[in-house]
């Protein structure tokens, strides 16, 4: 089985996002850009970090230190 899905990028021009239930907003969809998902079934599941934003492998410890008071050292890898 496998899903696709896409949708369309929306701009909030006014309003705070926290206002859409209830509150005021304006906002314009942008036909020219998009979020897709294709999702398919499979045997095993295999979070990959990615390259730049979620190392593991470090050049120095200069930088990893640089890495861990920007980003946190996990990264994205650890609220996953």
């Amino acid at each position: 089985m496998i899903v696709q899905r896409c949708v369309g990028a929306r701009v909030g021009l006014m309003g705070n996002p926290s206002d859409g239930f209830g509150g005021k907003t304006i906002a314009a969809l942008l036909n020219d850009f998009y979020a897709s998902l294709t999702l398919w079934e499979s045997p095993k599941l295999e979070i990959i970090p990615h390259p730049h934003f979620d190392p593991f492998c470090f050049d120095s410890i200069d930088r990893l230190a640089r890495i861990a008071e920007d980003d946190c050292y996990y990264g994205g890898v650890r609220p996953l």
